[in-house]
């Protein structure tokens, strides 16, 4: 077992820590990035599958749903999130 003994010389004192974050706020700046990352994951995503989905043509949300395999209420929630598209009678189009 390692034994840990007191610093009784003085020698650690000087030593600051990496960061003076507590550790709680560490993990909440990584997963704020995350979360970015994810988004633009979602965003290059969603151009891709409606690019892709109908070969040019413009694709209804039941075939980009199942071109990303996802649930039509998530490609309605990732294009309201996008932004540069709008749902008109069930086909995505462009705004």
């Amino acid at each position: 077992y390692p034994v840990h003994y007191i610093d009784r010389s003085g020698a650690l004192g000087d030593i600051q820590p990496e960061t003076d974050l507590p550790p709680w706020k560490k993990g909440a700046a990584k997963n704020k990035k995350n979360a970015e990352e994810r988004k633009e994951e979602r965003r290059k995503s969603l151009e891709e599958a409606v690019e892709n989905a109908c070969f040019g043509e413009k694709p209804t949300v039941d075939e980009v749903a199942n071109y990303l395999g996802i649930s039509h209420r998530s490609v309605r929630d990732r294009v309201k999130e996008h932004g540069g598209y709008v749902i008109e009678d069930g086909v995505i189009q462009m705004k």
